[in-house]
């Protein structure tokens, strides 16, 4: 384990040495190591060396990224692009180049963001790839991804047909997991069997790098359940909950597992998944993964009332829409937060996209989940 202890730093020379030292033992997923960073921050900015500043604050926007802040990621960012485009001899300017896409992927799943930002932001995006001579494969992908998410399928499918015939990209290369990006759109078609087809090498260990297991598991959990494929459903709930941390913001990872839970039976564990978890529903998250957290947790809700459960306790300061007695929490009443929230945010991305795809999604969603059901009570 890192300890602040390993890094003391009085100099400009032990701040290089202490930023070299902790890249060759880093983990992105950890509060605590996120710190470290953010004190050669501070350490670079006492000493005035914006070189060293520059370098800690690269760190930080890998840490911001998987750790969900990403608010302060978007700030770190836009730092490190102006410092590169007013030198980029003396900074490093494909490294951030390579951020960028966090920026682009994360961007356009907050409603508040208008959807001509998002398109000027992709713009200059594609811009700079191109100028880099990064592929058109990578920027293809880029591409599905900005309108898959926004409800343009048919532009969406459009461009994977561009990718499929593009050349390999040559900029931050995996060949490994380069066609993974479909994942989240397959699951959102209900495209089940070809999502667990996709993911396969995932789930069988063959692919490891970038995250993967974080990101498909839950995904191929999600695909078993509504496939009735519950033994392997069970194997992969198990497997996704070792990749995620309660304490931070993995709503729609959290959200097949809460889904999981109140279809299983597995209440209390439901009750401090959703209790872990709704502080970052309520607050920075972006509203596309809050929108598929909210559809879970209404299912997960409504499942509960229906197993005979009026009210449940959580501990949620400063929560306040829905009331709580000396029993806890109304059962139905957080159900129709939930619901609640769910169509406001469905409907607020709808408003920002111009079409009603959310919308529409969401509805099938429920739909689905309430046939698992009935699946499993037969």
């Amino acid at each position: 384990m890192i300890s602040m202890k390993q890094f003391p730093i009085t100099t400009e020379e032990e701040l290089k040495q202490a930023i070299t030292r902790f890249k060759e033992r880093i983990d992105y997923f950890s509060g605590y190591q996120k710190k470290i960073a953010e004190k050669f921050l501070w350490k670079a900015q006492e000493l005035k060396n914006i070189d060293l500043e520059f370098e800690a604050r690269r760190l930080l926007v890998s840490y911001y990224n998987n750790l969900h802040e990403y608010d302060k990621g978007f700030a770190t960012f836009s730092w490190l692009l102006q410092r590169c485009d007013e030198d980029r001899e003396r900074f490093n300017y494909k490294s951030i180049l390579g951020l960028y896409s966090l920026i682009i992927i994360v961007a356009k799943q907050y409603s508040a963001i208008p959807k001509t930002r998002v398109i000027e932001l992709f713009d200059d995006f594609e811009r700079r790839y191109r100028e880099m001579g990064i592929g058109e494969r990578m920027i293809s992908s880029y591409k599905f991804y900005q309108y898959s998410e926004m409800g343009e399928i048919e532009q969406a499918e459009k461009e994977y047909i561009v990718w499929q015939a593009a050349s390999s990209a040559v900029f931050f290369p995996c060949k490994q997991c380069e066609e993974l990006f479909l994942s989240a759109y397959l699951a959102d078609e209900g495209r089940y069997e070809e999502l667990l087809e996709l993911i396969q090498p995932v789930l069988d260990g063959r692919i490891t790098c970038h995250y993967n297991e974080l990101s498909e598991l839950h995904q191929g959990m999600l695909a078993c359940m509504m496939l009735g494929r519950w033994e392997e459903a069970t194997v992969l709930e198990v497997r996704s909950r070792k990749f995620l941390d309660l304490d931070i913001a993995f709503l729609y990872e959290f959200s097949s597992h809460l889904l999981y839970y109140g279809i299983t039976g597995a209440f209390e564990k439901g009750r401090i998944l959703f209790e872990k978890q709704l502080p970052h529903a309520r607050e920075i998250a972006p509203d596309l993964t809050r929108l598929k957290f909210f559809i879970s947790s209404q299912e997960f809700f409504r499942r509960l009332h229906q197993n005979g459960r009026t009210f449940v306790q959580l501990n949620l300061p400063g929560f306040t829409a829905v009331p709580a007695g000396a029993d806890g929490y109304e059962v139905a009443g957080l159900m129709k937060y939930c619901q609640d929230e769910m169509n406001r945010l469905a409907e607020a991305l709808d408003s920002r996209n111009e079409n009603d795809y959310h919308k529409k999604q969401t509805a099938l969603l429920v739909e689905r989940c309430v046939a698992i059901e009935q699946q499993v009570c037969e």
